[in-house]
């Protein structure tokens, strides 16, 4: 009679951990569904297409992008710091360009998505140097970064000009041709991940009162 009611106890206290856990991911997912219609700030990495460490091209990318939501339609803008990004694909089609100055620009492509990476592919050529190469590339935004842009706000992603030297381009090569292993620290992952660790450890210990209280009443019978 002893081992059925601990039994029954250590499975109720594993239904509650796996119920809580899908709690939480559905909660972490719905976050960006609560965005309303508007213009925000957002931040985002971008990642190698084979792992979550940084690509090469992340640092020619400008942060924070502009997320722009319309009628549950997510649209980003982000500002590129170098002319040798000649080509820009997302779902396989062109990116739009909004403004070019210099060697910078600013793109705008859709987000089926802000809970997962967007895959995109660059096409990266460096006239003087013979180097002509496509790379496949994720945007990894964190919707929890997300700050609301007043309709005062001027200073936007389209708004930069900054202008990138003939070294910068040039190092686009060679750091292409190079293999990162940085980690980039995705604070919404590390955020959930703490949750559910506090979770499940009150959950455990929960389910030690429990088996504590049925072994008390065995024991005074």
């Amino acid at each position: 009679m002893y081992l059925l009611k601990q039994k029954v106890a250590i499975k109720i206290v594993a239904i509650l951990a796996i119920f809580t856990l899908l709690s939480v991911g559905v909660s972490n997912k719905s976050f960006a569904a609560a965005l309303t219609d508007g213009e925000y700030s957002i931040n985002y990495s971008v990642l190698r297409a084979d792992s979550d460490s940084a690509s090469m091209a992340d640092g020619y990318f400008k942060k924070p992008a502009k997320l722009i939501v319309e009628n549950g339609v997510h649209k980003v803008q982000v500002g590129i710091s170098t002319s040798a990004i000649t080509e820009f694909k997302v779902g396989g089609a062109n990116v739009t360009e909004i403004s070019k100055s210099g060697d910078s620009s600013v793109v705008q492509f859709n987000v089926s998505s802000l809970n997962s990476p967007t895959a995109g592919e660059i096409h990266v050529i460096v006239e003087d140097q013979n180097y002509d190469h496509w790379y496949t590339i994720r945007f990894d935004f964190d919707e929890s970064t997300a700050k609301a842009l007043s309709s005062q706000t001027t200073s936007t992603a389209s708004d930069e000009t900054n202008t990138t030297s003939d070294t910068e381009t040039a190092a686009t090569s060679s750091t292409a041709k190079e293999t990162t292993t940085e980690k980039v620290e995705n604070p919404r992952t590390s955020d959930m991940s703490e949750i559910t660790i506090y979770t499940v450890l009150m959950i455990v210990s929960v389910g030690i009162i429990v088996i504590s209280i049925v072994n008390r009443k065995k024991l005074a019978k």
